[in-house]
């Protein structure tokens, strides 16, 4: 009788870890699924390109060197540089980037969100 008691308690404790993990696989896909979503908006990745034997990111994907792209620039002149470069929308939204989400909907989270 224990015996059969113990069976069973084996098979519920057995299907409910197997279901445990089929329900963490899910959550783990899901958010390899958004953050690959999330990465479709940036576009193509920036290059690497090599000017004069210096390596640096094409972030505006110009084919040059700019200020702000030049790690060995002086940080007061690349980030004149950016701010230039940018419209009030842009700077606008620098002040939001971490400090609210948006749902799929295009709706802001009432509280910060963070996806890894």
């Amino acid at each position: 009788m224990k015996k059969g008691i113990f069976k069973k308690v084996l098979k519920i404790f057995a299907g409910l870890l197997v279901l445990i993990c089929i329900v963490l696989a899910i959550l783990i896909a899901n958010q390899y699924i958004i953050r690959n979503n999330n990465l479709k908006f940036l576009g193509e990745e920036a290059l690497i390109l090599n000017q004069k034997g210096q390596e640096f990111r094409d972030l505006n994907k110009n084919g040059k060197l700019d200020i702000y792209e030049n790690p060995k620039a002086n940080i007061e002149d690349r980030l004149d540089d950016i701010i230039s470069r940018m419209n009030l929308e842009e700077k606008a939204g620098t002040m939001f980037i971490t400090m609210i989400g948006m749902q799929p909907n295009g709706k802001p989270f009432d509280v910060p969100f963070f996806f890894f």
